[in-house]
């Protein structure tokens, strides 16, 4: 589908999520590898036996369940995706999506993800063969990389009060009102989240406020392998990971992802898979028009086959296309169907 599309996949973000199945038992396989097989149709072919009890990201632990990886671009449109047990852990499918991802053999993939991918083993697989990643590390006290951001983070902050008080300093109460110096600092996003106002309208440094601010420090570490990426490089690349979640809420709710009817495991993964398609699908008009599916849909919807009868036959007509339709199908490069499409 990259190639298809062209899609820039040097920055690909992962995610996982679960669909629970409306059943009480698991699903048993055979053998060491918990194995169970398709119909005859399918060929027999062996998979893993998928409906399993896990950590629910529904909260629906009381239920079997399977475990979904996607693997989006920077726009949003999917890439691949993976189909695991329903007991299988984050941090264990990473192994498995860095050697499916380097099977592309890219100059350049860019992996992140969030803290439920991180444990040393992964890191170590995804550095390996100059695999590059950005994920978010658990902040622990005592951690060297954790003492060192905070105390890079409380440093910056005292350089800023200093530089909030000498400002404060210089401040003369205005013959009436407050000074527009005075009015630009209580503004300003750098300095106005430290300030209060006394009761006549001057802005004094707040200790409750600069107090609060401490409290943010250190809850979590973005962090890379990539020493070309700038922090605020590293910052938007873990942002944008909410393209996978969502990629996940568009899969649940208007592509109905859930509920999954179906048990054999070949319809699991086929079910799955036309999901993924179906965002696809969505995800190419959106990236050309600008705009969601839904606002497309409303005006693409516009266009109408009509039936004609009549004793001397039948005609199917297209009715004209409105503006916005227009301009639709112009953004998408699809010419307009034909006023006339059939004569019986």
């Amino acid at each position: 589908m990259a190639d298809l599309f062209n899609l820039d996949v040097d920055l690909t973000f992962y995610d996982t999520t679960s669909v629970h199945f409306e059943v009480d038992e698991e699903d048993h396989g055979g053998g060491p590898n918990d194995q169970v097989r398709g119909s005859q149709p399918a060929v027999a072919k062996p998979y893993a036996a998928l409906r399993k009890r896990g950590k629910s990201k529904d909260g629906r632990e009381d239920a079997p369940q399977i475990v979904i990886g996607l693997a989006v671009t920077r726009d949003g449109f999917p890439v691949r995706h993976w189909v695991f047990p329903g007991n299988t852990v984050d941090v264990t499918t990473v192994e498995q999506v860095k050697a499916d991802l380097r099977g592309w053999q890219l100059s350049r993939c860019l992996f992140v993800g969030d803290a439920g991918m991180v444990s040393e083993a992964n890191l170590k697989s995804l550095g390996r063969g100059g695999g590059k990643y950005i994920v978010c590390v658990p902040m622990r006290r005592g951690d060297e990389v954790t003492e060192e951001v905070l105390a890079r983070q409380q440093h910056h902050r005292e350089e800023l009060l200093a530089e909030l008080e000498a400002e404060l300093s210089t401040l003369k109460p205005a013959p009436e009102g407050q000074s527009k110096r005075a009015c630009e600092l209580l503004t300003s996003p750098r300095y106005g989240r430290y300030l209060k106002r006394t009761p006549k309208g001057h802005p004094v440094l707040d200790p409750a406020k600069v107090k609060a601010e401490a409290r943010f420090d250190g809850k979590f570490v973005v962090t890379s392998n990539d020493d070309t990426l700038s922090p605020e490089d590293l910052a938007l690349g873990y942002k944008q990971l909410a393209r996978a979640e969502e990629a996940w809420h568009t899969m649940k709710s208007g592509l109905k992802l859930r509920p999954v009817h179906h048990w054999a495991p070949h319809r699991i993964h086929a079910h799955v898979a036309i999901t993924v398609l179906a965002l696809l699908l969505e995800r190419v008009p959106e990236h050309a028009c600008a705009d969601t599916w839904r606002n497309i849909r409303d005006d693409l919807k516009h266009i109408k086959l009509a039936q004609l009868l009549s004793p001397n036959g039948t005609l199917w007509q297209v009715t004209d296309a409105t503006p916005a339709a227009a301009k639709r199908l112009k953004a998408l490069k699809i010419d307009h169907p034909p006023p006339v499409l059939d004569v019986a």
